[in-house]
């Protein structure tokens, strides 16, 4: 029986490009980990791929390789060109290993993400930065017009989610566009999350808008408010509990009157806006 070549054991033609050398590599390297193939020949047979891997993954190996294959006979003159010099060839063999090492590592990656997912799968993650993202939105609505810290809480819930989800969206696109050698997941990840983000914010300042109009129309009522310009703000009460709006906020044309009418929310006193008094 012949012996095989290196091409064979990875399951391509003989003098494949380095392409279909590193998407055959891929394949067989995650067809036969030893944390995804449990067969006890599977860990040998990793071995065998990673060390076929790192001689055809290699232009100058591969060339030196396809040359000894089909004339039976090294030709180590092609190997490097003389006037390379050595800090040269340290860098191309230095490039080249980290390379090669990169590509292990995202073999490992996939493995440990794909054992990830058995645990949380990737629905379940999705629905869960999407209830913080959510709770986040909702401490905004609700603190918006008010002076507390929940509005705080729910920006930094936002923005932690939000990079929770790129994360879950990089790492799902990352992993379908590897196993299935196809770019064009790798750019969905990006689409998704920029519509996600806006998306988000655009919902939280409509929802705000939306707030201030249901209040007021449902449980408006007009009340006077004092203007203080030395200060720089308008005051004005409800139900014994003191507002103030800062100046700046006052049209131009009421800024010197005393008093001005507005109407607040009596459910949220802190909502209000102008009246005009024509």
């Amino acid at each position: 029986m012949a012996t095989q070549s290196l091409y064979q054991i990875l399951d391509i033609p003989d003098y494949s490009d380095i392409t279909l050398v590193k998407k055959s590599f891929r394949q067989l390297a995650l067809k036969y980990h030893p944390d995804r193939n449990k067969d006890t020949s599977a860990s040998e047979k990793f071995k065998t791929i990673v060390k076929v891997y790192e001689i055809l993954n290699n232009p100058i190996l591969k060339q030196n390789y396809d040359f000894r294959l089909k004339n039976g006979f090294d030709k180590t003159e092609i190997q490097l060109p003389l006037e390379e010099s050595a800090s040269d060839k340290f860098k191309k063999e230095y490039a080249q290993k980290r390379k090669h090492q990169n590509e292990i590592q995202e073999v490992e990656n996939i493995t440990k993400y794909e054992k990830s997912l058995g645990v949380i799968p990737f629905i379940w993650r999705i629905v869960i930065i999407g209830l913080v993202l959510l709770t986040g939105i909702l401490n905004i609505l609700n603190d918006w017009y008010q002076t507390g810290n929940k509005i705080a809480l729910g920006i930094i819930l936002f923005i932690i989610s939000s990079l929770f989800l790129w994360n879950e969206l990089y790492k799902y696109f990352w992993h379908k566009s590897v196993i299935k050698d196809e770019e064009k997941y790798s750019k969905q990840a990006y689409t998704i999350f920029i519509t996600v983000f806006f998306v988000g914010i655009f919902t939280t300042f409509s929802l705000i808008k939306i707030k201030k109009v249901w209040q007021l129309q449902n449980f408006g009522k007009v009340i006077y408010a004092s203007v203080d310009n030395e200060r720089g703000k308008c005051y004005y009460t409800y139900k014994n509990e003191n507002y103030f709006i800062n100046i700046y906020n006052v049209q131009k044309d009421l800024k010197n009157k005393e008093q001005i009418l507005i109407r607040i929310s009596i459910k949220e006193p802190e909502i209000w806006e102008y009246v005009d008094e024509k």
